[in-house]
């Protein structure tokens, strides 16, 4: 996991004023992001353990261990999405860009990182807002909401749109650094 500080922008002054809380408020989101991960993760391990145990070596079952290890399943996808695009690891199709000068690159880069970050607050809205209408509905083998699994897709959505305008204002990596050729 790569938890440093992000360097200031070049030039330094208003634009490393305006920058540094943006990039220490997704500092400490990376790192509680990474936390929440692996506990989502373990739980996922241990629940699905104890059925098979459970299920198998018991001859009985735990109710809400399939719906919760599920739910653990979709938060963690949702909140990787935003681990992968700080970290480079995204998918990305440089055919094209590689082939552009350096300058361009990384307008290009920039250009893509801000329209993604659109997309991305588009997607956390309306998924807000489905939520916001499916929250009566209840799990089935648990006291709660059906929405809880929609809301995964909201706060992914929202620190993925993050690191995205962070990625469109400092910049990206020309090199291609995570992309799949």
């Amino acid at each position: 996991m790569n938890t440093e500080i992000l360097p200031a922008p070049p030039g330094g002054g208003a634009a490393a004023l305006l920058l540094r809380p943006l990039t220490t408020m997704l500092d400490a989101l990376h790192r509680i992001n990474y936390w929440t991960l692996v506990l989502l993760v373990t739980l996922m391990v241990v629940l699905v353990f104890a059925q098979v145990v459970a299920r198998y070596l018991l001859n009985s079952s735990i109710d809400w261990a399939d719906e919760l290890s599920r739910l653990a399943f979709v938060w963690s996808i949702f909140l990787a999405i935003a681990m992968a695009i700080r970290e480079h690891l995204h998918i990305g199709m440089v055919m094209l860009t590689e082939r552009l000068p350096e300058a361009y690159r990384v307008m290009l880069a920039r250009l893509m990182d801000g329209i993604a970050a659109g997309m991305m607050c588009i997607v956390c809205y309306e998924s807000a807002v489905l939520a916001f209408d499916q929250w009566d509905e209840k799990l089935s083998s648990m006291n709660g909401s059906a929405a809880w699994f929609v809301m995964a897709i909201v706060v992914g959505a929202a620190l993925s749109a993050l690191e995205l305008v962070r990625l469109a204002i400092l910049g990206q990596s020309p090199s291609g650094e995570g992309a799949i050729e």
